[in-house]
């Protein structure tokens, strides 16, 4: 955990990716800039990746959709773009999303809902389609709010059993 590590300026992606074994990795809040590094999405028993509160831009890497291992992904504020890929749906153990206050787009996938969600935290985007979540027996939380999700988006899923909803504003 190298976490509000203010001091450290440069870190060894690479060297990090050759730690095979590695479960948790955590790099919040340490003004990393640039793309999410390839090398690090090579951590097949990565359990818990955090890369929160730095200055993180472009795509979500496809790489990271491979890491079946992952149970918590938390790549909050950032300024990460663009779409969701489908292939979240391959992120089989995943029970903690947190893609707050990013600036992605477009539609969330159908294929979310395979996944044994509890949490689920995609506030502050740009997001215009949420599917039914009704079958996500897991899911418990559900932060959604200022996106620009319409009424028909979120009327499916006001009936979800959630123990936290949180949609409005859009």
């Amino acid at each position: 955990n190298l976490s509000y590590n203010f001091g450290l300026t440069d870190i060894d992606f690479a060297a990090i990716g050759g730690m095979s074994q590695l479960e948790t990795l955590s790099l919040s809040s340490l003004n990393l800039q640039g793309s999410i590094p390839v090398s690090i999405l090579t951590l097949s028993n990565l359990s818990s990746l955090n890369l929160a509160n730095n200055a993180l831009t472009g795509e979500i890497p496809a790489e990271l959709w491979n890491l079946s291992s992952l149970t918590n992904l938390n790549l909050g504020s950032n300024q990460l773009t663009g779409t969701l890929s489908s292939d979240i749906g391959n992120l089989i153990n995943l029970t903690d999303l947190s893609l707050y206050r990013n600036q992605l787009t477009g539609s969330i996938p159908q294929t979310i809902t395979q996944i044994p969600l509890n949490y689920i935290n995609i506030r502050n985007n740009q997001f215009t389609d949420l599917p039914s979540l009704d079958g996500m027996s897991d899911l418990q939380y559900l932060r959604i709010y200022n996106n620009l999700f319409t009424f028909e988006d979120i009327e499916p899923n006001i009936g979800v059993p959630l123990y936290s909803f949180n949609y409005s504003p859009q």
